[in-house]
């Protein structure tokens, strides 16, 4: 039990040191999963403002085409008022300046030969603003596509430290799992032991009682039947006294009392020999 106690502890220290490494690539796991999906976000956010910019500057392309019959006075007077307005509106979603736009419509609808100094002012605030709109959407759409690339590095990045933290907290989490199953077998083990170690001392106790029986009983006899045995064991008999006259006299009396009666005996033997031989 003591040894099969020594293992379960065992165990148990490992999945405490276990539990550590899996809580620490837990703690990694999430912050790659955060790192990706902060620098996803940050990918997506600048995808869509590259789709913007590069959307406004097809639109302002178009609205320099748009203009240039207005510019040069090629365009029809009954088409020139809807393109004054398709005009205006463009400008206005692009952010051009409100009040440059208001003064747009008296320029475009004088003949080039009738625009007098203001409307040439006007018309060149506008180009110049215009050449500046697309330069700056121009360096932005640059700048974006760069840091596109820049964002495909940093997501492959984001992603390789992401598996790899993913992969180490599944090995944590294996080698957790593998040290839970090996304590339920060790504590099984124990559980057995110590099932059998109680048996055993409880068999223990009985034999105890059955020897302190036996004992108690063998001391009655060592101090009874076998004291009594061992007493009369060595007991020494006491010298016999010293024989009497009256039984030296009596050897010699019997002595003769026997004589005498092997004395008829032998005669009667004498008598009947006779007369056996008189019948011979």
């Amino acid at each position: 039990a003591e040894a099969a106690s020594a293992e379960v502890d065992a165990v148990n220290e490992k999945m405490k040191a276990q539990k550590i490494a899996l809580a620490d690539a837990a703690k990694a796991y999430k912050a790659a999963t955060a790192s990706l999906k902060k620098t996803k976000e940050e990918q997506a956010g600048r995808d869509g403002e590259l789709f913007i910019v590069t959307k406004d500057q097809e639109a302002l392309v178009a609205v320099q085409a748009l203009i240039q019959p207005l510019l040069d006075g090629s365009c029809e007077d009954e088409a020139k008022e809807n393109l004054i307005e398709g005009t205006k509106g463009a400008l206005r979603d692009l952010g051009f300046d409100p009040s440059m736009i208001a003064s747009l419509p008296k320029v475009f609808v004088k003949a080039v030969a009738d625009r007098g100094p203001f409307d040439k002012m006007a018309l060149d605030s506008l180009g110049q603003a215009m050449d500046g709109k697309l330069k700056e959407l121009e360096d932005k759409r640059a700048a974006l596509e760069s840091a596109k690339s820049t964002d495909a590095q940093a997501i492959a990045a984001s992603e390789q430290c992401f598996s790899a933290a993913q992969e180490i907290q599944l090995k944590a989490a294996e080698a957790y799992m593998e040290l839970e199953a090996e304590l339920a077998k060790k504590t099984e083990a124990l559980e057995t032991a110590q099932q059998v170690e109680q048996e055993l001392v409880s068999q223990m106790k009985a034999c105890t009682r059955e020897v302190a029986k036996l004992e108690k009983k063998l001391l009655a006899f060592r101090e009874g039947a076998m004291a009594a045995y061992l007493n009369l064991r060595d007991r020494e008999a006491p010298p016999l006294p010293p024989p009497a006259e009256e039984d030296e006299e009596e050897p010699a009396a019997m002595e003769t009392s026997e004589e005498a009666a092997a004395a008829p005996e032998a005669e009667g033997e004498a008598t009947e020999e006779p007369e056996d031989m008189a019948e011979a």
